[in-house]
């Protein structure tokens, strides 16, 4: 199979698990425009790597949006942390955005 066959067999694989990436992700960064952007960057991981190296799909996409998830929610509640310094206890712990669905 060339290059380009593979890309797009990739493709049509990542879409059956983008759901999934994108609530794992959202619920880590509590922002749709975040959980969309660690998506992407699953992508273009994914198709960066060696196919033939992937033995559970579903369970490689989750390993590697993990870390990128985790560090986009480490940082934004170190900045919400650190924004909020002024402020009093009990308005300083971390909210999601709420996600409309339409």
């Amino acid at each position: 199979m060339d290059d380009s066959m593979r890309k797009g067999n990739q493709g049509e694989e990542f879409e059956h698990y983008r759901v999934l990436l994108f609530s794992i992700a959202y619920r880590m960064t509590g922002s749709a425009s975040d959980a969309e952007d660690l998506v992407q960057e699953t992508y273009l991981r994914y198709q960066a790597s060696e196919s033939s190296e992937i033995v559970s799909l579903k369970a490689y996409l989750t390993t590697i949006s993990w870390p990128a998830s985790r560090g986009a929610f480490l940082a934004e509640r170190d900045a919400q942390k650190s924004a909020a310094s002024d402020l009093d206890a009990g308005r300083d712990q971390w909210q999601p955005v709420p996600l409309v669905l339409g």
